[in-house]
């Protein structure tokens, strides 16, 4: 049912969102400005339903808002005496285990090596692996059939002299 292999819903040939970028002409925007003249507008009735439909579904408004102290001893004493099943307890135990998507991951020494040289502000990488990585990119799918123009290639000369 998927639409197009690498295009995903809602999404434009690029991978982007289809619309993102887009201007709209003159004419369209003039178009849309009376096409919103013509809609009628919400009356408070409406307006009223829409409230109490949305109001309580959603905690986004209190993201990082601190609770207050009063707050808490509410949340508390509703809490209190709650029995919950042994289930219930290892599900909630398992979610509050921190992170788990690098779990039993390890760099090796050279990544390790690397990291530290980088924190310690020293330079990273020498001649000899820059020269390795360039030599592992010649002919790569992104670089082939793609050559250098004459001034790029002799920038590239002057800069390997000096």
């Amino acid at each position: 049912m998927r639409p197009t292999r690498g295009i995903g819903w809602n999404r434009g040939v690029g991978g982007g969102l289809a619309r993102l970028g887009y201007r709209a002409t003159e004419t369209a925007k003039q178009n849309m400005r009376e096409a919103a003249k013509r809609k009628p507008a919400i009356s408070d009735e409406t307006r009223e339903k829409l409230r109490i439909a949305s109001t309580g579904r959603t905690n986004r408004g209190r993201i990082g808002r601190k609770q207050s102290e009063d707050s808490k001893a509410k949340i508390s004493a509703g809490n209190t005496g709650k029995r919950r099943t042994d289930e219930t307890v290892r599900k909630m135990s398992e979610r509050m285990l921190g992170q788990k998507l690098h779990l039993g991951h390890s760099h090796s020494e050279r990544t390790k090596q690397l990291i530290r040289a980088r924190k310690s502000g020293l330079a990273i990488h020498s001649e000899e692996e820059k020269c390795k990585r360039a030599e592992r990119m010649k002919g790569n799918a992104l670089t082939e059939g793609k050559p250098w123009s004459a001034a790029r290639r002799l920038a590239w000369l002057q800069h390997k002299e000096t």
